[in-house]
């Protein structure tokens, strides 16, 4: 599975975790920029293409990181430890 593959079939389940309507293609579209933007993350911090698109903790890392920067105030914007810690198990997952 890509990268891109992932984000389609799992933008409506993180959609829906946040929250959001994930029935609403403008509430997907909206959240699916966040949702590239952590993978980005994760990637930049070591994370595996492989383990981004074949370990569930993956939908809860980006799951806690839309969450994060859904509630960014100019200025005031914190990563969640939480999200910290799952990308650093991430990071040294491995797919057999």
């Amino acid at each position: 599975m890509t990268i891109d593959q992932f984000i389609i079939e799992n933008k409506k389940k993180i959609t829906a975790n946040v929250g959001f309507d994930s029935e609403s293609s403008e509430d997907v579209d909206y959240i699916e920029t966040f949702i590239k933007a952590g993978i980005e993350d994760m990637q930049e911090n070591g994370v595996s293409d492989a383990v981004i698109t074949k370990k569930s903790l993956v939908i809860v890392a980006l799951t806690q990181y839309v969450m994060d920067n859904l509630q960014e105030t100019p200025g005031n914007y914190t990563v969640s430890p939480i999200y910290t810690a799952n990308v650093q198990k991430l990071k040294y997952m491995v797919v057999e």
